[in-house]
């Protein structure tokens, strides 16, 4: 009698040790995006210590409020709109054969339209162009288009106390706008960033273009940054193209916009390189890339781009 009982015994003990609790994970992608793309919420790495992970089931949360969104089910990947700004707790509660449970949480940040828009009067010209607000800076949301025109082939910029500009139209788009050597952009002031941006504006540097994308996963920055962008920035907009010269050679590379940046280098030989930003819209990328021409006057190959002008810090 009493080793039956011991037996029993252990066929309890043996029963609660097989009841396992699941291991709920999750992770979101992006963390941070925008109202239009898909946001990825995988939990595929849930496990449970005895059964199998096949056999267990999810179910959603997506507003944070407690209220299950989804039932049960066995696929660990959701993806998901969320058309309405805000910062969402986001839930997934796993579930496994024996009944038991367990939740794990993330949070997504999804921006909507920018509201912060204003315009800036270039007092020299009275030029209007339209600005938007980006963490908590000022850019402008149009190139800008300051100077005298003149022709890039009989009367190329030069040194001259005169702000020059070359007027120029990509073919593809049908669109015209300015472009500036970088020493014509930096108002030949190697070691300065105003340029020929109007009072307490300044050409971005590099970090400060770095930062307009710091919290996007890069392959997102197109559609958030990129032209009709819920940013506004409408980095696109009339600059889908590279313009390049060498001697009579001009080219012209659709799908991209290439700006100005207020960094430089001298070599050994002193000839002074410019530095750009270029935002390719195929990628979705913003990096910074050397000149690979002397800018300093006494070479003919020169690369010419648009100007986005920043505001000073206040």
């Amino acid at each position: 009698m009493r080793n039956l009982l011991l037996a029993c015994a252990l066929l309890i003990l043996i029963s609660c040790d097989d009841q396992s609790i699941p291991v709920a994970r999750l992770t979101t992608y992006p963390a941070i995006g925008d109202s239009t793309i898909l946001f990825e919420l995988n939990a595929s790495k849930s496990s449970v210590d005895k059964g199998y992970d096949v056999a267990l089931k999810y179910r959603w949360d997506y507003e944070g409020d407690q209220i299950w969104d989804t039932d049960f089910s066995s696929e660990p990947i959701v993806v998901r709109y969320f058309p309405q700004p805000g910062t969402y707790a986001v839930s997934v509660e796993v579930l496994n054969r024996d009944g038991n449970t367990s939740v794990a949480l993330d949070t997504i940040v999804v921006y909507g339209r920018n509201k912060d828009v204003s315009t800036l009067t270039d007092t020299r010209d009275g030029q209007i162009y339209r600005t938007v607000k980006l963490n908590g800076r000022w850019w402008m949301a149009e190139s800008l288009n300051y100077g005298v025109v003149t022709d890039m082939w009989t009367h190329p910029m030069s040194n001259n106390n005169i702000a020059e500009r070359y007027w120029v139209t990509d073919p593809y788009r049908n669109r015209s706008f300015s472009v500036y050597t970088w020493f014509e952009a930096m108002n030949y002031d190697i070691n300065g960033i105003k340029g020929i941006c109007p009072d307490g504006w300044h050409i971005p540097t590099k970090p400060e273009w770095q930062s307009l994308y710091v919290a996007y996963p890069q392959e997102f920055a197109v559609s958030y940054l990129g032209e009709n962008g819920l940013s506004e920035l409408n980095i696109q907009n009339g600059r889908a193209a590279t313009i390049r010269f060498a001697d009579s050679i001009c080219s012209v590379s659709p799908g991209e916009a290439s700006y100005m940046c207020s960094y430089h280098y001298a070599d050994t030989a002193q000839a002074f390189y410019g530095t750009y930003l270029r935002y390719q819209t195929g990628l979705g990328l913003l990096f910074s890339h050397t000149e690979k021409s002397n800018l300093d006057g006494s070479g003919t190959y020169q690369f010419i781009h648009s100007v986005r002008c920043i505001k000073d810090s206040e």
